[in-house]
């Protein structure tokens, strides 16, 4: 760009001439109010962005600490700042409060030769969050490809992506249009910004993606990977199915991230296609499909196909003519007066049984209300050793239980599933899953 605000930053941080003493005065308040603590403490953090909005020349100062997130230095300092993660934030929402400060920018920006100028100009975009901005998002990336700049420009865009989509997560729909038009690099990089802002929307849009463009389905089919644990239960199994068509690809990385994917979805239904998947001729997607058949399974079985037929053989009958009976019983302990021995022995049988986990959960839930707390201890033990991921959220909720043993037993429980130890306080472990927070009895 070559705007006043802009050039005047240039001669504040150049070596050519001599800072006016009041621009040099802005630009070290600039760099005193963005590196303090006001400016990340709630109680300051509004008066320190109301007292860098009148900085004089602010326009210019922002727009060249977005090139490359360093904020200018006085021309008596030889640095200005570098920003860390919370101090970018607080930059952008300045940004969103000051919107039409930008906007003679802004107009600017199609015409940016820079590659500095086209990362500021994502960044600032992103931080306006507005349906409209994945537009402009777009065509800067698409600028940015014509100018040859490189792949420096992506991780703008993922950045830019990434604040719309913290500020307005309504806005993701608008990625649907102009995604198959973005070079491959910057449609990668569009992906990476949905994978990391997990919904069901999200996963929606990625599975609109699949199949449009063949030498991106490996990377889609990861990132559906990387969104399994927002997928709508009531739309797994038909996603599951989209992917399972990838397994016989001609290109065995499509066919290796399905495999990869099937095992995060986790749906039974997926079973046989990863078997069939075991006589790949790449042994990367045989590895893959083994791989997803023991996180689906529960069961650690050589990558033998006979070997899996013969086991999933088993488990089909005895889920279709043995767990109806078990689980009727189930139901008569978790509303009569049945011995805690024979409850035990119950749970441990089904329990033992884990490629229908999810649904088993179901069932096994409510015995977490039963007025024993030894039979509430067992239900947690039996949903840890489950390994089904859908009983986090009851767990957290029994953290609250009044007995001691039984919060021990969820917390157990919390840590096998999620993989990380943290306390028993619902609040930690609701930040740290996405939750949100369960009412106290």
């Amino acid at each position: 760009m070559t705007t006043t605000p802009l050039a005047l930053v240039l001669l504040l941080i150049g070596p050519q001439e001599p800072a006016a003493p009041a621009a040099e005065a802005s630009v070290a308040r600039f760099v005193e109010l963005l590196a303090g603590p006001r400016l990340l403490d709630a109680a300051g953090a509004q008066a320190a962005r109301a007292e860098l909005a009148a900085l004089p020349g602010l326009d210019a100062l922002v727009l060249t600490t977005l090139r490359d997130w360093h904020t200018p230095a006085p021309a008596h300092e030889a640095d200005g700042v570098r920003l860390d993660t919370p101090r970018r934030e607080a930059l952008l929402v300045l940004v969103g409060e000051q919107r039409e400060l930008f906007r003679e920018e802004r107009a600017a920006l199609p015409r940016a030769t820079d590659a500095g100028e086209l990362r500021a100009g994502l960044r600032l975009e992103g931080a306006l969050a507005r349906a409209s901005t994945v537009r402009a998002l777009y065509a800067l990336a698409l600028r940015a490809d014509e100018l040859r700049l490189g792949s420096e420009v992506v991780e703008a865009l993922e950045e830019g992506l990434g604040e719309l989509l913290a500020r307005e997560p309504k806005a993701a729909d608008a990625l649907r249009s102009g995604w198959s038009e973005l070079p491959p690099e910057l449609a990668v990089g569009a992906l990476r910004a949905l994978a990391a802002h997990p919904s069901p929307a999200t996963v929606e849009i990625v599975r609109a993606w699949l199949g449009r463009r063949g030498e991106l389905d490996a990377a889609v089919l990861l990132t559906l990977a990387a969104l399994h644990e927002v997928v709508d239960p009531v739309r797994r199994e038909a996603l599951a199915e989209d992917v399972q068509r990838h397994l016989d690809a001609s290109a065995s990385e499509v066919a290796q991230a399905a495999a990869t994917a099937l095992g995060r979805l986790g749906t039974p239904e997926s079973i046989p296609w990863l078997i069939e998947a075991l006589v790949h001729e790449s042994p990367a997607v045989q590895r893959a499909a083994l791989g997803a058949l023991r996180a689906i399974g529960g069961v650690h079985l050589p990558g033998s196909s006979t070997a899996w037929r013969a086991w999933y053989a088993r488990e089909e009958t005895w889920f279709q003519e043995h767990a109806p009976a078990l689980l009727d019983e189930l139901v008569a302990a978790e509303t009569g007066d049945e011995p805690v021995a024979a409850t035990r022995a119950l749970l441990r049988t089904l329990s033992e049984h884990r490629l229908h986990r999810d649904e088993l959960v179901e069932h096994v839930q409510p015995l977490l209300e039963h007025e024993l707390p030894r039979m509430r201890v067992l239900a947690c033990q039996a949903l840890e050793r489950l390994q089904s991921r859908r009983a986090l959220g009851v767990l957290v909720r029994t953290l609250l239980d009044p007995e001691p043993a039984v919060v021990s037993a969820a917390h157990a429980a919390l840590c096998t599933l999620a993989g990380v130890r943290l306390g028993n306080e619902p609040a930690a472990w609701c930040a740290h899953l996405g939750l949100a927070l369960p009412a106290s009895p």
